[in-house]
């Protein structure tokens, strides 16, 4: 019988959610917290400078262990500066450009019917420029290893008078609005 994965574990604290589809309870494993590397030059809201940090959630049988595929979750921040963007939502654009042949591209990617949505930004974290097609509210499946990824992306967290604070993002497994859920906080390093 397979567990959850060994290399999973030490990766995903178990900060966990349970809900019973009728065929079984379902959890969740995700981190209790997610760092993504931030100074204080990037704090602009809408300047097109951001970080983008990877995450993964794992949904499993609370009675086996074992990974659930195919389970939908939904994913959402109580913040706007920081929004869900799927794995699949990220494009490394040509690091070569410069930010007035950018700006170009991003206009006539807009005049092609890119999404509406559709964004580029210089993501701080990982030193490039990249497009990408973030969501208030991602609806995300697990795949056949019970795991979905997904990206966070920040476009600026919100400050107090000791720095910046962290945002806390909400994991629900099913259907949007269902109790269960778990919750992670992702912070600034």
């Amino acid at each position: 019988m397979s567990r959850v994965p060994a290399i999973a574990a030490p990766l995903l604290l178990a900060a966990s959610a349970c809900i019973d589809d009728g065929e079984g309870a379902s959890g969740l494993l995700i981190q209790d917290q997610v760092q993504v590397g931030w100074q204080e030059e990037y704090n602009g809201r809408d300047d097109g400078l951001g970080a983008l940090a990877p995450v993964d959630v794992m949904a499993y049988d609370v009675v086996t262990g074992e990974p659930e595929p195919g389970v939908d979750l939904h994913v959402w921040t109580d913040d706007g500066a920081v929004m869900p963007v799927p794995s699949d939502g990220v494009t490394v654009l040509d690091s070569d450009l410069s930010i007035e042949s950018a700006t170009s591209m991003q206009a006539s990617a807009r005049a092609m019917q890119a999404p509406a949505r559709a964004i580029e930004i210089w993501d701080a974290e990982h030193d490039e420029f990249v497009g990408l097609d973030p969501s208030d509210d991602l609806e995300l499946r697990t795949d056949r290893g019970g795991v979905a990824r997904l990206y966070l992306y920040v476009d600026a967290f919100p400050e107090t008078t000791e720095g910046f604070a962290p945002v806390r993002v909400v994991v629900t497994l099913g259907e949007s609005g269902r109790a269960a859920d778990g919750l992670f906080w992702l912070a600034p390093r």
